[in-house]
């Protein structure tokens, strides 16, 4: 089973709700019940300051951690073992429903107008996060069950060769943070932007949305200033824990591939063993324990399936729904701050479409591994296992839309054809 430190094995069992894991004295686990029987209590949290200094894969994985916390804060839905729901989840449920019964109203009071079609993605944008928000909220077990486990891996390869490849996923992961988090911000400045500029250059009051708010005369600098601040803040308080979840699949596909490059060093190491012709438990458990990785390899892949794909395919869908609201608002309206938005939920369409294409590339790599390996060295008996990894590798699957599509750049590249038909469409309909 994947983390073996020196030839001692660590045993663990994934499945829907019951992992034993063991961790080390700095993040000591108390395998027993909580209130529905199941799951573990943690004595330390994973997420707690401390003062050694982020050198190892397994201390940088906390920061790493801290940080999609700092984000999911903002929602009350940290991915901390002893989560609780608390007041800032009622609270971010509470603002997503005023915004629900805020843009209805808007539809109501402003009908029938052409804002009313530009708050389609303002309508979408609210679902999204409530989806995210109602998911986390009602599974986030399920999701510590697989950051648990992430840190037990982490802290089970914790030296050598084994320690640098987890070193090497931490450095490609903050890459990754980067694009994902300066695309959203980039999006949401420029969703800003535009009424800015209007405003200092030309002294026009140029509405941030069309959403009304009672009382608040948007005509006047005061009111003005108070949409604004009021839409701004809705869209950076939504954003968060759509910021959060994309980063906490970063890191799940990052780790994957970090055990498959595990798996693919378990290979070459058995295959010299094999062309040593050493036998013995040594050689009868190392091949064993290739079984137990690839095992472990698959159940890990249907995890993140389970958890992420009602995220990814409201995510898409949404997003098309907005890039098509925003631009046909902005080409047929002169609607400029519908391409804040638009470009936005792009390019986080893109970034999940990327991550899935990470995820079956990285499937694609298990296949590859398993044929490279020099399996005619193998006793006979193992080799008829080979048969029975490639089963594995070739079984494991892609996150799906709608339980039909795979999560990659074919299906972004499909989308975004469909988006640019029906912007034409819509264009020569209504225009």
């Amino acid at each position: 089973m994947i983390g073996s430190v020196h030839g001692t094995h660590v045993f663990s069992v994934i499945n829907d709700h019951l992992w034993f894991l063991k961790i080390s004295e700095s993040v000591a686990v108390e395998l027993g019940s909580t209130e529905d029987g199941t799951g573990l209590k943690f004595e330390e949290g994973f997420f707690k300051k401390t003062e050694e200094k982020l050198e190892t894969a397994f201390h940088q994985m906390i920061g790493i951690m801290k940080f999609v916390n700092s984000f999911a804060y903002f929602m009350g839905v940290e991915f901390i073992d002893d989560w609780k729901l608390n007041a800032r989840t009622v609270l971010g449920a509470c603002f997503n429903f005023t915004m629900i019964i805020d843009e209805t109203y808007t539809i109501y009071h402003m009908y029938p107008s052409v804002d009313c079609l530009i708050l389609i993605g303002f309508i979408c944008f609210t679902a999204t996060v409530s989806t995210k928000l109602t998911i986390l909220s009602r599974h986030h077990k399920k999701y510590m069950s697989a950051v648990g486990y992430m840190f037990q891996v982490l802290n089970s390869n914790s030296t050598g060769p084994r320690q640098q490849i987890f070193v090497d996923v931490i450095t490609k992961l903050k890459y990754h943070f980067k694009i994902n988090i300066g695309l959203i911000v980039g999006g949401i400045s420029f969703y800003v932007a535009f009424p800015c500029y209007n405003y200092i250059f030309n002294g026009i009051l140029t509405v941030i949305s069309p959403l009304w708010l009672p009382i608040i005369n948007s005509n006047n600098l005061r009111g003005y200033l108070v949409n604004t601040c009021y839409n701004v803040f809705f869209a950076s308080f939504g954003c968060s824990i759509c910021v959060a979840i994309s980063c906490l699949l970063l890191v799940f596909v990052d780790i994957y591939d970090g055990l498959v490059s595990l798996v693919e060093l378990d290979f070459a190491s058995f295959d010299d063993l094999c062309e040593k012709m050493e036998r013995g438990k040594m050689y009868d458990f190392r091949f064993k324990n290739l079984l137990m990785e690839l095992t472990d390899l698959a159940r890990l892949n249907s995890y993140m399936k389970d958890l992420f794909e009602i995220i990814a395919t409201v995510q898409l869908t949404m997003s098309s729904i907005v890039v098509v609201s925003g631009i046909w608002a902005f080409i047929a309206f002169n609607f400029v701050g519908g391409l804040g938005p638009s470009l936005s939920f792009y390019s986080e369409m893109l970034m999940y479409c990327y991550m899935g294409q990470l995820l079956d590339n990285t499937n694609n790599r298990i296949e590859r591994v398993i044929c490279e390996a020099k399996w005619y060295t193998y006793e006979v008996k193992y080799q008829k296992d080979i048969f029975t990894l490639l089963y594995i590798a070739q079984n494991l699957q892609s996150i799906r839309i709608a339980n039909m599509y795979p999560l990659n750049f074919g299906t972004g590249l499909n989308i975004t054809q469909n988006v640019y038909s029906l912007i034409m469409f819509v264009l020569e309909m209504f225009t």
